[in-house]
């Protein structure tokens, strides 16, 4: 006589329960994970695409400082002249870009130290201009910042 088994239901249905509790816990935690790293990532997009527009204005204002520089050609190695030059450029670049200055967070000593680096690589590709002795900066009541609403 053969045996038969009775096929007795078994119940995984707690597998299931347990399986999107961990998926539910998981994502909960990954979630904030990602955020994070996603604000990081679109902040250091719109902060490299600022830095490119404002290297394009301390371009100009740089520009500006040289061509004042050369047209003092005799007087151009006196510190107070390559001062007032880049204090000239670092207010073009605060006239013309004040949103972006603030935006970025810089301070007129952060202007001009970038227009200073931008004029001596100028200069040092033309002979006819003296870089001559330099104060570290201008004076701050030389640079004048707009409000950052204008």
């Amino acid at each position: 006589m053969a045996a038969t088994a009775l096929a007795t239901p078994v119940d995984l249905a707690w597998v299931l329960h347990f399986t999107l509790a961990v998926a539910s816990a998981v994502l909960s935690g990954a979630v904030p994970i990602v955020l994070v790293w996603l604000d990081r990532h679109l902040k250091i997009s719109a902060n490299s695409a600022l830095g490119a527009d404002l290297a394009r204005f301390v371009e100009t204002g740089a520009g500006l400082a040289y061509h004042e520089l050369a047209s003092l050609a005799a007087h151009n190695a006196d510190p107070l002249i390559k001062d007032a030059a880049i204090a000239k450029g670092a207010n073009f670049v605060a006239a013309t870009a004040p949103r972006l200055v603030a935006a970025l967070g810089l301070t007129p000593a952060d202007v001009a130290a970038m227009l200073t680096g931008e004029l001596g690589r100028l200069m040092a590709a033309d002979p006819a201009i003296s870089a001559g002795p330099s104060a570290v900066a201008p004076a701050k009541s030389a640079i004048r910042f707009a409000p950052a609403g204008g």
